[in-house]
């Protein structure tokens, strides 16, 4: 075999291996799988039980706590993930149901988030349990499915029966798949700020002047930072990991120019230098909880 052919074969065998090894493109995020309350007419789905997160919510239903992890890495929980805005780890049952949980924490319109929070009986006596139950900021609750893309096209009618149902409940119900967490520049936007999640943050009296500067309309990053000169682009990704500020729009490119809001003044973080003094999370139907959203 000649060197030339060789050099041939050779480029045409690195060529496949690295088609092979890159992943699937995502198409950008269109639009959802929505159920919302304006839309009941049907009968409401049966809540059996729920967790004790949301059992103000459901005062009727029965209460079941959360059972443990399965040690299988094939089923069961298969993430952990430390929720700021839960302020407890949540475990996913897949790596999408992870993902989903650090998007949440991202979203500036999530106050919270509660994973396997229900399960549901539909009028035709099918029992579904929700992946997950998210507290908005405006507007009605969310009861959520997370799914891969290809999965969600094969149960259409599954997800119009669920939906019609849970709206006429009053929540609205979503299918989030990864059409919209694999955004492009969402997912370029969550992984620059959580490469940086463990930079310093300032001080208490730092954060408290940060507070004040962003006020109730916050303003642009790159203006945030030139009003406190000792602040580095890292400690800001951190502080929009940590929730103190949030990104107006995940799915527009992180620059100087990009919206940035205030989210909450008592920030904490678990296992890394700084740990906030500001007092215990806020708990979903709790006074701290709804002041928090504020």
């Amino acid at each position: 075999m000649d060197g030339e052919l060789r050099e041939f074969l050779a480029s045409q065998l690195l060529r496949i291996s690295t088609e092979m090894r890159r992943k699937p493109p995502v198409e950008r995020r269109g639009p959802e799988r929505t159920w919302t309350p304006a839309e009941a007419g049907h009968e409401p789905c049966k809540v059996q039980w729920v967790r004790p997160e949301i059992a103000t919510l459901f005062p009727d239903a029965a209460v079941r706590e959360p059972g443990r992890s399965p040690r299988s890495q094939s089923r069961g929980w298969q993430t952990r993930y430390f929720s700021q805005k839960a302020g407890r780890v949540i475990r996913g049952a897949s790596h999408l149901e992870g993902q989903h949980v650090v998007d949440t924490d991202f979203d500036r319109e999530v106050a919270c988030v509660c994973e396997q929070p229900m399960s549901l009986k539909l009028p035709d006596g099918r029992t579904v349990r929700p992946d997950a139950f998210v507290w908005m900021r405006q507007g009605p609750h969310e009861i959520r499915e997370v799914k891969l893309e290809r999965e969600a096209v094969l149960a259409e009618e599954r997800w119009d029966a669920i939906g019609t149902a849970v709206a006429a409940m009053g929540y609205t119900y979503r299918v989030v798949t990864d059409r919209r967490m694999g955004h492009p520049d969402r997912t370029a936007n969550v992984e620059l700020f959580m490469a940086h999640r463990h930079a310093e943050v300032p001080n208490d009296a730092t954060l408290d002047a940060m507070w004040r500067t962003l006020g109730s309309g916050g303003m642009a990053a790159g203006e945030f930072l030139a009003a406190h000169p000792g602040t580095s682009r890292k400690q800001l990704f951190a502080l929009l990991r940590l929730t103190f500020i949030a990104l107006d729009d995940l799915d527009v490119p992180f620059g100087d120019d990009s919206p940035i809001q205030r989210f909450r003044r008592d920030i904490r973080r678990v296992g890394a230098a700084f740990r906030s003094d500001c007092g215990s999370p806020p708990v979903p139907g709790s006074i701290h909880f709804a002041r928090v959203q504020e």
